[in-house]
């Protein structure tokens, strides 16, 4: 793939990119960063590599895995900062969407990458099991187990977070 054509394609893809991103962080310049690292990389194996026949299952992975490794890193900046202060413009609703945003980070983290992909490919971008199956180069039956597997983790881990009662997700 040449140079222009690899910019297309990623360009095609940007807006859903950065959505992806942002679904995962709930930060604009973070969704940024990670639009452009997922750039770079996307260059990077185009250039180097043998491309991935499924850009968009390729691009929703690469960066629902960078959102994630990005939200585990803000996480663990923000628990060495507990020792400052309290800022004190920080609103209730503020804390409270920091510890959502972390506790379904951290139920995306125990799926594998395949079923995150299907989840946020089914949830948010509302496509059908065929679709999802076409993107990822796999079976229906296969992409349907995937989903079933994430909606069970999500509502495991948001359960056991308080976030969710155990059979409303």
């Amino acid at each position: 793939m040449n140079t222009a054509e690899v910019q297309n394609t990623f360009n095609a893809h940007r807006p859903a990119i950065y959505g992806w991103a942002y679904r995962v962080l709930g930060n604009h310049h973070d969704a940024l960063d990670v639009t452009q690292e997922v750039f770079v990389k996307w260059w990077r194996i185009n250039r180097e590599d043998t491309p991935p026949t499924r850009a968009v299952g390729w691009l929703r992975r690469v960066t629902i895995n960078h959102s994630l490794n990005l939200s585990k890193a803000r996480s663990k900046q923000t628990d060495i900062g507990a020792i400052d202060p309290p800022d004190t413009r920080t609103s209730p609703t503020d804390i409270a969407t920091r510890e959502l945003t972390g506790a379904v980070a951290d139920a995306l983290s125990d799926m594998s990458d395949q079923q995150r992909a299907v989840l946020f490919a089914k949830t948010y971008d509302g496509l059908t099991f065929a679709r999802i199956a076409e993107e990822m180069n796999l079976a229906v039956p296969t992409v349907k187990t995937h989903y079933l597997r994430a909606v069970q983790t999500a509502r495991r881990r948001l359960a056991a977070a308080g976030i969710v009662a155990g059979e409303t997700l």
